[in-house]
């Protein structure tokens, strides 16, 4: 708690300092600061605020530096807007100073269908390894013959072009003189021959459907499980545990849960993002927020606010994007109520719409049960905590959001 007093302090400060210079450049610096916050990831571990980058440098080394030809896939396990994406252009980053690595970066999603999928990761293998001298020539006669065995496809490579009809006159032929398993044999041999190894990036699994899903799985794991081969899936196996378990067993997260096991060989879960680290970003864009609708919190919003965000509201920023979407919905809404409301308590019932939107739509519903109590003049004198910046603790209140949410009934959180 006394970290946040003197946060806000120091806010508070800033924003009447703020509020001293001439109203033009006011104008001018909210014009230029007018934006929401993004929800893009970090491209280089220079940005990593959640202490990720050595996580993902040490997941690179080990990769570059295994002996072991087998192919292995590994998974990167995360709830959705919790940086995996982040963490997988950290480990790209790394990966460059491994000279036998050549990096390659997939993501599925883009592809509207299986077949488009598909056809979509050998292109896309096809022309990182065109790249490379030692692959140039051969990767092409190879991608030749997987697009014979395994579809029609037309893919442009530096110097090369396959041609969609010729390779469909020639599928007959491709599949008389080699098999899948002897073509596949020959990529393993072409990787061990060229000392480098190929280290696949795969995002975005659980954004796809459950054929789609099932598709990436059986091509890393069957049709490109190559030798020298090392894949990183990105997701959140609670959701891909649910989507294919249907298609397993007895059905269900258990089943699916059951398949993800066949398939990852090294499970990995990213680290939690750090609590104080996501308080400071939080805090960030409430100030930016405030600053753009021209508000400037008292010592008793500040203390008000601070206490119930603490029991009722942190809890629930349990990554960067919720973070930043409650910081986003506050940027949108504040300039509509500044002046009209308790900004203090505004910014706290809009956390429990953006958090706790089933509470949020019960309270709505049922004003009568949850608005009642004594008249706001009753509890004036017992509404002035001590001053944020004295130092001196702030006495138990017999009003908790923790208790009210957190502790409430399952259904309404």
């Amino acid at each position: 708690m006394k970290w946040i007093r003197r946060f806000f302090c120091r806010l508070t400060s800033i924003s009447e300092s703020s509020a001293s210079e001439p109203s033009a450049q006011q104008s001018e610096h909210n014009r230029e600061d007018d934006h929401y916050f993004s929800d893009e990831p970090i491209e280089s571990k220079a940005y990593d605020r959640f202490g990720r980058a050595l996580f993902a440098a040490r997941i690179a080394e080990t990769i570059a530096k295994r002996r072991d030809p087998s192919s292995i896939v590994i998974g990167l396990f995360g709830p959705w807007g919790d940086g995996k994406t982040s963490v997988l252009k950290m480990m790209e980053e790394s990966l460059v100073q491994y000279e036998q690595v050549v990096t390659i970066r997939f993501n599925p999603w883009h592809f509207p269908s299986e077949d488009a999928l598909l056809r979509g990761f050998f292109a896309t293998l096809a022309e990182a390894l065109g790249k490379e001298p030692a692959f140039k020539e051969r990767a092409a006669k190879l991608l030749e013959s997987y697009g014979g065995i395994l579809s029609v496809v037309s893919v442009a490579l530096p110097g090369v072009e396959i041609n969609p009809g010729e390779a469909a006159k020639n599928i007959g032929e491709s599949l008389s003189k080699v098999s899948l398993d002897q073509l596949k044999g020959q990529i393993d041999a072409l990787l061990g021959q060229s000392g480098k190894r190929l280290v696949i990036l795969i995002d975005d699994i659980d954004r796809l459907d459950k054929d789609e899903t099932n598709a990436i799985f059986k091509l890393v794991k069957l049709s490109a499980s190559f030798k020298y081969t090392s894949y990183v899936l990105a997701f959140d196996d609670d959701v891909v545990a649910a989507a294919i378990g249907e298609r397993y067993g007895a059905g269900g997260h258990e089943a699916g849960r059951a398949f993800l096991e066949k398939i990852i060989q090294v499970p990995l879960h990213l680290p939690p993002a750090d609590r104080m680290s996501l308080r400071q970003i939080t805090f960030e864009g409430i100030d930016h927020a405030l600053n753009q609708a021209g508000i400037v919190l008292d010592q008793r919003q500040i203390d008000v606010f601070s206490r119930y965000f603490v029991d009722g509201l942190e809890p629930k920023l349990e990554t960067p994007r919720i973070a930043k979407l409650y910081t986003n919905a506050l940027m949108f809404a504040l300039p509509l109520v500044s002046g009209e409301v308790n900004i203090a308590e505004f910014m706290l019932i809009e956390g429990v719409r953006v958090l706790y939107p089933k509470l949020y739509a019960a309270i709505r519903d049922n004003p009568d049960i949850f608005l009642k109590g004594e008249p706001r003049q009753a509890l004036r004198g017992l509404e002035q905590p001590p001053s944020p910046c004295s130092g001196q603790p702030i006495p138990d209140s017999g009003l908790s959001f923790s208790s009210a949410t957190a502790g409430g009934s399952p259904s309404l959180n």
